[in-house]
């Protein structure tokens, strides 16, 4: 079964990249899953846009961030989610060394 962040943030990644897209429904979404909005915060209020008071709100995020960086924020959950699910099942075939 797939990570259900992974889904999560391929269908925003749909969302985000629509010409039409609704920026107050497609924040709503994002705060739905904690990760992902932790890393859509995490980047909005970075030095990379200079910002002078914080970014709470994840619709006022997306409209910030924009369709193409905000596709990037999810392309980058994906890959680390991906990473993290390749790690623990090569962890899973390695046996344990019992304390004595």
């Amino acid at each position: 079964m797939e990570n259900s962040i992974v889904e999560k943030c391929k269908e925003l990644i749909v969302q985000a990249t629509d010409e039409d897209v609704d920026f107050r429904k497609l924040g709503n979404d994002i705060a739905s899953q904690n990760e992902i909005l932790s890393q859509v915060l995490k980047r909005v209020n970075s030095i990379e846009f200079g910002l002078d008071h914080q970014v709470d709100d994840p619709s006022h995020a997306t409209v910030i961030l924009g369709q193409r960086r905000l596709a990037e924020v999810l392309e980058n959950v994906i890959q680390v989610q991906e990473r993290l699910a390749e790690d623990r099942s090569a962890g899973e075939g390695v046996p344990v060394k019992e304390s004595i």
